[in-house]
């Protein structure tokens, strides 16, 4: 059964791919692969924001609270206290620091693809206007 946090994590592999297609497309090419990346990641559903600024937020959220939940500095139980039956508290703390890890991997792909199809837009920008003058 899959979880959220696989879902998170390979959430991420989208924009990383997209990100790398952009960045190593040849200049000639490089505005017909702006464009397609664009329409895909600035999607509008009729809400006034794109779907990029949707899984922005939605993993920024996330990896807040995960942040504070793995930086909680709680004392550790002692082993003898613990059930036998229980996981451990030291695997539930790696467990933690494991899906904070995919959660900023994931939003730091979506943060770069967001940042790298902003610039090719304003580059495109400046050279349609530098051709109009």
């Amino acid at each position: 059964m899959p979880s959220i946090w696989s879902f998170v994590l390979y959430s991420g592999f989208f924009p990383f791919i997209a990100s790398v297609l952009l960045v190593i497309t040849p200049y000639k090419l490089r505005k017909y692969t702006h464009r397609v990346l664009s329409a895909m990641f600035f999607f509008d559903f009729w809400t006034g924001y794109p779907i990029i600024h949707a899984f922005l937020a939605v993993e920024g959220i996330l990896l807040g609270y995960l942040i504070k939940e793995t930086m909680d500095f709680k004392e550790p139980e002692k082993i003898a206290e613990v059930a036998s039956m229980s996981l451990h508290p030291k695997s539930k703390q790696w467990r933690g620091q494991r899906n904070c890890y995919a959660v900023a991997w994931a939003f730091t792909s979506w943060w770069m693809l967001y940042t790298l199809l902003s610039y090719e837009r304003k580059m495109e920008e400046v050279r349609t206007s530098k051709k109009k003058a």
